[in-house]
């Protein structure tokens, strides 16, 4: 089950990095791939934000249903 979430994860943030790219000519290359990143990394803080916000809200210990 990790792996599904790593690919879905490295999916979700590789779509963020290449769909915000703003090239316009051979001289924005540079800007757009800065802008592209900064949005994808803005993305994977806020994941690891509600990450960490489940692992102090979610219950520590699973209770058996007998």
């Amino acid at each position: 089950m990790q792996r599904v979430g790593s690919a879905i994860g490295i999916a979700v943030i590789g779509s963020v990095l290449f769909g915000s790219l703003t090239i316009t000519g051979p001289d924005t290359v540079g800007s757009g791939f800065l802008h592209g990143a900064a949005m994808a990394m803005a993305v994977s803080a806020a994941f690891s934000v509600v990450a960490l916000t489940l692992v102090f809200a979610l219950p520590k210990k699973v209770q058996s249903g007998h």
